[in-house]
């Protein structure tokens, strides 16, 4: 399938190479079934072929596995799956921009983008009841959904906080916004730990950060953030579910691992917020990110 797989790409025909794209993501997927040690093994083979080397000319999936800021998800790799190829990029490798096109239409990335929305749409509901809301966005990355949410670009938010332990994410939000947003340069351990105190909030959010927690240090955060909700003030975080259709190709070709969850597993984490806040859950239209929007009971 592999060596199948890159000829196509070498023929740089981009309805050929969509069509075996979804083959391979499906193949993958079923490989990854097969459990740990097979999986494995398969992407130690996969990683050393001719066909992963081809695909990580795709700027997301390259990006993904270079890790230049040293982790896969960064704020970068965001804004491509946000705002399409960029013009400054040439195509240096005939059927990069064929992957690029399939991989930017992925489930997966449908939902990141979507994800931004979500984010956008709860300032915006917060601001339209809470005059002059503080928001706190926890792993801020490069807080894009500033940008989308009316509330914001209308002054209507009285404070915007953003966390992030990478400066680079934090110079591109200085960049965007001189004014307008406090900028945290700080780690979730600072949270857990004290050493940043989150204030008194009507909106926290954490758009890809439950991704990478575990589960005690999930709950944990979940705790310490809640305590700080003001009567009628809202956490909402997200997380890539058990069953997203593209694990096998971010976990092989993107070497980009997250920890995806079931309903359950978010539910587990949102009941450690304790009594006295109601909880809800959803799941995207595309099946690849769960939500969980807590509110503190006024």
């Amino acid at each position: 399938m592999l060596d199948d797989l890159h000829a196509i790409l070498l023929r740089n025909d981009p309805v050929d190479i969509g069509q075996h794209m979804a083959l391979l993501i499906s193949r993958l997927l079923e490989v990854r079934r097969l459990g740990p040690e097979c999986w494995q093994r398969f992407r130690d083979h996969f990683a050393d072929h001719d066909v992963c080397h081809f695909l990580r000319a795709d700027p997301i999936t390259g990006r993904a596995a270079g890790k230049p800021r040293g982790y896969a998800g960064d704020a970068e790799l965001i804004d491509l799956i946000y705002f399409g190829w960029p013009g400054e990029l040439s195509v240096d490798r005939a059927g990069a921009k064929a992957i690029y096109d399939y991989v930017h239409s992925s489930p997966s990335c449908a939902a990141v983008r979507y994800r931004r929305e979500v984010l956008a749409n709860r300032i915006d509901a917060i601001a339209s009841r809470v005059d002059g809301p503080t928001i706190f966005a926890i792993a801020a990355g490069h807080l894009r959904e500033a940008s989308l949410s009316r509330a914001f670009r209308d002054g209507k938010v009285g404070r915007m906080i953003a966390l992030d332990q990478d400066p680079d994410s934090l110079s591109e939000i200085a960049r965007c916004h001189p004014v307008g947003v406090e900028i945290l340069h700080n780690s979730v351990k600072d949270l857990l730990t004290g050493e940043v105190a989150i204030p008194p909030v009507d909106l926290i959010y954490a758009a890809g950060l439950y991704d990478y927690l575990p589960d005690a240090v999930a709950k944990r955060l979940t705790r310490v953030v809640c305590r700080q909700l003001k009567p009628g003030g809202v956490f909402l975080f997200a997380n890539f579910t058990a069953d997203v259709v593209d694990a096998g190709y971010m976990e092989s070709a993107m070497d980009w691992h997250l920890i995806l969850r079931t309903s359950a597993q978010m539910a587990q984490i949102a009941a450690a917020c304790g009594e006295d806040y109601a909880i809800r859950h959803w799941t995207d239209a595309y099946s690849a990110i769960h939500y969980c929007e807590i509110s503190r009971k006024d």
